[in-house]
């Protein structure tokens, strides 16, 4: 149900990090090509996949290099077109979406890896006001921000060279790019707003996990609402406000994936799908898939 690179494992062995190369497929109605580049067999990890989004969030941190124009992004509720250049920064627990349809780098590591970095420090290593997020390529090219740019593409090309198995080169680009993003951090000087925000932002994370787990029961708003410790009302305006999305559609959304697979993946018929995926009937399940995913369950098997 996670998304590709929801769940990773950060077993390269020159620098905690996992990074992936997402390409479009020309004339391929959507598909995206992704490349494991820290992979030791680079080019048996390339995988093809449906461009569809998912909103979702993780305690690593996670960094984007745009290689196309206009790639969609959200986080956190906001919405931004990247370009060609640019680099997004997402921090633990950001609830994000990003356009799967443009090409991108995408760089995960886990500070708690890193011996140099402490547990209070990686919580400041990446900004977290919304504002900060975002670096323009033309902010680089102005000197407004240090040289973040240039260590992540050598850090990129040095596993490219190496298909994937990374070099000392790797470990030291890693570094370079990490101590450029922690002197960018450093000079915003983000106060302490965004203790609350972590704390808000941690617990839909909890509750994301929750749905993930419990999709295919019967389960209220006001009993999820309790669970993450808050009232109702709360819940509901700082749900949508994250997720972009109601409690319910996002709910129905990981239904129709999970019935999506099983459509795919097995002979289970269709009504009993829709029943063991959480929808209280086979209609109601029907419409909800063609919306999401533009056809019919039995159109789509």
């Amino acid at each position: 149900m996670k998304p590709f690179w929801e769940t990773v494992t950060f077993e390269n062995e020159f620098a905690p990090i996992k990074v992936y190369e997402v390409l479009p497929i020309p004339d391929s109605g959507g598909m995206k090509q992704i490349g494991v580049l820290t992979h030791p067999n680079y080019e048996s990890s390339m995988k093809e996949l449906c461009c569809k989004s998912f909103m979702h969030c993780h305690s690593y941190l996670e960094v984007l290099y745009i290689l196309d124009d206009q790639v969609k992004v959200q986080i956190n509720g906001e919405v931004f077109y990247a370009n060609t250049g640019d680099i997004v920064f997402i921090n633990s627990y950001d609830v994000h979406e990003v356009d799967g349809t443009k090409g991108q780098w995408v760089l995960l590591f886990d500070p708690s890896l890193i011996k140099q970095v402490s547990s209070e420090k990686s919580h400041h290593l990446l900004p977290h006001l919304m504002e900060h997020k975002w670096i323009k390529a033309k902010d680089f090219l102005n000197n407004k921000i240090g040289d973040i740019q240039t260590p992540f593409k050598a850090m990129i090309e040095s596993l490219k060279r190496t298909q994937g198995k990374g070099s000392f080169i790797t470990t030291g680009q890693f570094y370079l790019f990490l101590d450029a993003i922690r002197s960018y951090t450093e000079a915003l000087k983000e106060g302490e707003a965004d203790v609350v925000l972590y704390r808000d932002q941690k617990r839909i994370h909890e509750i994301l996990i929750y749905l993930e787990e419990h999709y295919h029961v019967q389960t209220s708003l006001e009993d999820v609402a309790k669970k993450a410790g808050f009232t109702k009302h709360y819940f509901c305006r700082y749900f949508k406000k994250m997720m972009g999305k109601s409690f319910v559609d996002y709910l129905n959304e990981i239904r129709c994936q999970r019935a999506r697979d099983l459509i795919e993946n097995t002979e289970i018929p269709i009504t009993t799908i829709a029943l063991d995926t959480g929808f209280s009937s086979v209609s109601y399940f029907s419409r909800k898939f063609k919306a999401y995913w533009g056809e019919s369950p039995r159109y789509y098997r």
